[in-house]
Order: C-alpha cells, then structure tokens, then sequence
C-alpha cells in the first residue's frame, strides 16, 4: 500500500481535509475540438515524475488529478486547487494544450477517425 494511503483514511475518517496544499485535486477541462476521444471514461493512471507523484483519471472532458507529494509540487496546481474558503477553479485547456495534455496523460496519441485526412 502507498505510504499515503492511511494518511487520507485518518483524514477522511476525522472529515478533516487538512491544509489546502497537502494532497491537491485540480479539475482539467479538455477541449479538444474532436481531435481525441475526450467525451469518455478512461482508467485511472499513476504519474511519476522525479519526486512528483499523481494520479488522474477522466470522465467526460474533465480529468481529475490528485497531487499527493510533498515536494516538488507541479506548478499547475496553483492555479486550481480546492481552497480551504470552499472555491475551486477549473482550468480550462483548448487547442493545441488540450491535445498535448491529453496525449500526456494516456502516454500515446489517439487520432478520431473524422481527424484523419484521405
């Protein structure tokens, strides 16, 4: 089991969601215009990047990703995190940022069919 995991259970258990910053959520709307299959649900996946460690997963063009390192924190969680007065932005991608990021997360790039030029 991750060393995380009987952390969030005490908190969940107590309802107490500890400071903003200690296991970050940050919804991702993915617009990408129909270029990849973002209107669906897709499996969970564990991201690991140096010390950074998150999960995301996606339902319906929005993904949901979970920060749960203690450092080296990725700076888009800033921009979107649920804060403790209760408020929480949704980050909006589109374009070309929308794709990159979407690609990103699966770890492959998906083509829909009506994208592909004969």
């Amino acid at each position: 089991m991750e060393p995380f995991a009987d952390k969030i259970r005490e908190m969940i258990l107590s309802n107490n969601a500890g400071p903003e910053n200690l296991f970050e959520v940050i919804l991702i709307l993915v617009d990408s215009k129909g270029t990849r299959p973002d209107k669906a649900v897709i499996s969970p996946r564990k991201i690991s990047e140096g010390d950074n460690v998150s999960y995301v997963f996606h339902i319906n063009h929005i993904m949901y990703h979970y920060n749960i390192s203690d450092n080296n924190k990725l700076s888009l969680f800033e921009k979107g995190i649920i804060r403790n007065d209760g408020i929480m932005d949704i980050v909006i991608l589109s374009e070309e940022l929308s794709r990159w990021y979407f690609d990103g997360f699966l770890g492959k790039t998906l083509l829909m069919r009506s994208n592909i030029k004969v």
